[in-house]
């Protein structure tokens, strides 16, 4: 079996180098792309995470609701002011026997801290709420207008005139219709799972009968 000779160690050492310069090349290239990868993760970790996480669907009339996360905060819009102004007055307005502590807790929920002490203290600490469960009446809350009177970067002012209309659930079920006119100041605020109109009320003013809310 015939063998064939290396040739000595001086004659094949350019060719080691070049091995050795190619690998060097592959690895610094691999070095780069790893770099690059690193780079891209983290620049995409620190957008992910100040992305808002706090999400909210609007439909047409104005209603919002915590949905899934968005890449976004949007202002609240006109529509909106207006549909949670609403709704914040039809709770905060219900006499209703069965439902008036529900109702008025959903709308304290929604004012601001300062306002939530005073009209609890108005409403619930005196003892208005305990007379109006014991009265045994219905009541419900219709607006003839709602209207934006000011808006401005941080707040809208909203009108709201309607009726409420009691019914004693007695024998006799007499009816009475009454006259009331708001007027709410909403703060804005981001929008949150509790927020997600991202409006709260500041300030609430107007006459019915229960007197005027300052």
């Amino acid at each position: 079996m015939t063998r064939t000779a290396l040739p000595p160690a001086k004659f094949r050492q350019p060719e080691i180098w070049s091995q050795a310069f190619r690998l060097a090349k592959i690895m610094a290239a691999l070095l780069v792309v790893s770099l690059v990868l690193n780079l891209a993760l983290a620049v995409l970790a620190i957008a992910l995470a100040g992305r808002p996480a706090d999400v909210v669907l609007v439909d047409k009339l104005g209603k919002a609701t915590f949905f899934v996360e968005a890449a976004n905060q949007t202002s609240p819009q006109d529509f909106e002011a207006e549909d949670f102004a609403r709704r914040w007055a039809e709770s905060f307005l219900s006499l209703d026997s069965v439902t008036a502590k529900d109702d008025l807790a959903r709308a304290l929920s929604q004012a601001h801290t300062d306002l939530q002490a005073k009209l609890r203290a108005q409403l619930v600490d005196s003892g208005v709420l305990d007379k109006v469960r014991d009265a045994y009446v219905r009541s419900t809350v219709h607006f003839d207008r709602v209207a934006i009177s000011e808006r401005a970067e941080d707040r809208f002012a909203v009108q709201l005139e309607g009726q409420r209309t009691l019914m004693a659930m007695g024998a006799q079920q007499k009816t009475i219709t009454e006259p009331v006119k708001l007027e709410l100041l909403l703060a804005k605020v981001p929008r949150t799972k509790s927020t997600p109109n991202g409006l709260i009320v500041r300030y609430v003013g107007g006459t019915f009968s229960a007197g005027p809310a300052q």
